[in-house]
């Protein structure tokens, strides 16, 4: 094939992972899902330009050519264990609700891929997963189906969490949402079909198609993201907490935050309410910064009113944190000749304190927390 047809079969599906990948930014709600596709679909555009390069180069003579390869050849199959172990733990976070991509079990889980990246860069000496020969061509190792197998394992497993969740989900919304997800992964194992019987380059093409289902699938969920902010809106949010109270009973800690501005009734008297809606912008961005690490769920409630939802933190690191976030906003610069800095006042519940166990009365409390803060930065 020449090296026309060579660009033409990657650079397409290229194309299309940027343009896709550009358009998340404006319609994609913050969530580390987000981010972890988003990283996807640039890891997928890097490795079909390296695929090309190395296509372009297999069998050409010269040591230049010869030296391309091997270096191409070690990134490539780094980059396939990288997309497979996200793709592995982006599938493990949908199913297990927002609870599967932190931890030590993350690192377990990880094990194989670290074993094949451990035997890829070894590969230069032991030649263990390929070499290339006397003609730039590569040639398989004893060790050549490792990287393969791992990253299969990684998608079969994906695929069966996908499918089994939908299966036992209690909801249509989530059997929609995880049987979609299951679906994805009809493309590539149809790619990989078409290939084998009609001996075309379909592989590469089916999985972009892949990452577009998906993306597609995300976008027609977009209607529980808020316009202004692009943080979860009040129908999600509701969402979210029934979720929560349907697994109340797990040892996990729940952290439930009430954040409200301000004196935002005086910024959107004295600037306008084009002013206003960038203070709440700005706010939201903080917040997205201050919590995009963490197991946390960010929404807007209402109004100047948002919620952060945080799984995993004792009371003792949500003080430390709270203090963090309300220094954050202080910091925000938010336009020229303002004679104060923004504030938030934060009330905060935690599941479990006072008896409470269900969301609406965390979220009860921690508003009642939130108003008592602010009548004391109001009397001052």
């Amino acid at each position: 094939m020449s090296t026309a047809a060579f660009l033409q079969i990657n650079f397409i599906p290229a194309i299309a992972l940027l343009m896709m990948r550009h358009n998340t930014r404006q319609t994609l709600s913050f969530s580390w899902r987000t981010r972890v596709l988003r990283t996807e679909m640039l890891l997928f555009v890097l490795l079909l330009l390296c695929r090309t390069a190395i296509l372009c180069n297999l069998g050409k003579g010269g040591f230049g050519p010869r030296i391309l390869l091997k270096g191409l050849g070690v990134w490539y199959a780094f980059g396939l264990l990288a997309c497979a172990y996200l793709c592995f733990l982006y599938v493990l976070d949908v199913a297990q609700d927002g609870n599967g991509q932190r931890g030590i079990k993350c690192w377990i889980l990880a094990i194989p891929a670290l074993i094949g990246s451990a035997v890829l860069l070894s590969n230069p000496w032991t030649k263990a997963v390929y070499f290339i020969n006397m003609v730039n061509y590569y040639k398989k190792g004893p060790a050549s189906y490792l990287i393969p197998a791992v990253g299969m394992l990684y998608l079969v497993v994906a695929f069966l969490l996908a499918a089994f969740g939908a299966l036992r989900a209690g909801s249509a919304q989530r059997r929609g949402e995880l049987g979609k997800l299951a679906a994805a992964f009809l493309f590539p194992a149809a790619g990989i079909l078409v290939e084998k019987i009609f001996s075309m380059d379909a592989a590469w093409a089916f999985t972009v198609a892949a990452l577009l289902w998906v993306y597609l699938g995300i976008q027609k969920g977009q209607v529980t993201q808020d316009g202004l902010t692009g943080l979860n809106n009040r129908r999600r949010l509701d969402q979210y907490m029934w979720e929560l109270d349907e697994r109340s009973g797990e040892r996990e800690t729940c952290c439930y935050l009430l954040m409200d501005v301000n004196k935002f009734k005086k910024v959107n008297d004295t600037y306008g309410h084009v002013t206003g809606d960038e203070v709440l912008r700005l706010v939201a961005e903080q917040l997205k910064r201050t919590f995009g690490n963490m197991q946390a769920f960010l929404a807007r409630y209402g109004g100047d009113e948002f919620v952060v939802i945080v799984k995993g933190k004792t009371q003792d690191e949500m003080d430390v944190i709270i203090h963090q976030t309300q220094e954050n906003v202080n910091a925000i610069a938010w336009g020229a000749d303002t004679p104060w800095q923004l504030s938030i006042s934060i009330g905060c519940a935690m599941r479990g304190e006072q008896g409470k166990q269900k969301s609406h009365e965390l979220l009860a409390l921690a508003d009642e927390r939130m108003y008592r803060q602010k009548k004391g930065i109001q009397d001052r």
